[in-house]
């Protein structure tokens, strides 16, 4: 059953680290089932006794549905044309592929110190990506990732 591998995978690295303690206990106990009674479960076809269960494979079965985007955050100032050229171009770059985040950096001081005047920034979760000229590329490859 690779399709069902698939979906406890998907939700293990994408939702697992979310979950309470007392629900990852609960996911490791599913692992523990037969595959037609999990399959059975994931579905809905059956349901388990036990109404915290239940909420965890609702929670499974939607994440089959939501589909998984990365970050992409852009650092930005007001009154900053640069930063409006690069957002709109972003935007319409990552439409449908990542979720994008607006932080303007005005009245925060730590993130002026950090960005200052190199605003438009341009970051994934864990690493900068590109400034102006936006590097689309760059972007790209993050999300391809």
């Amino acid at each position: 059953m690779r399709e069902l591998d698939s979906v406890l995978i998907n939700f293990l690295d994408n939702f697992f680290i979310d979950l309470s303690q007392e629900e990852k206990e609960m996911f490791a106990s599913l692992l523990e089932l037969p595959d037609p009674e999990l399959h059975s479960f994931i579905l809905g076809n059956k349901l388990p006794d036990n109404e915290k269960l239940v909420q965890l494979l609702t929670l499974i079965r939607l994440s089959i549905r939501k589909k998984i985007l990365k970050n992409i955050y852009i650092y930005t100032r007001n009154d900053c044309h640069l930063c409006d050229v690069v957002k709109d171009e972003l935007e319409s770059l990552i439409v449908d592929k990542a979720n994008l985040t607006i932080i303007n950096i005005d009245g925060n001081y730590e993130l002026i110190k950090s960005y200052g005047l190199r605003v438009p920034v341009i970051s994934g979760d864990h690493e900068e990506l590109s400034g102006y000229p936006l590097d689309s590329n760059a972007v790209l490859d993050y999300l391809s990732r």
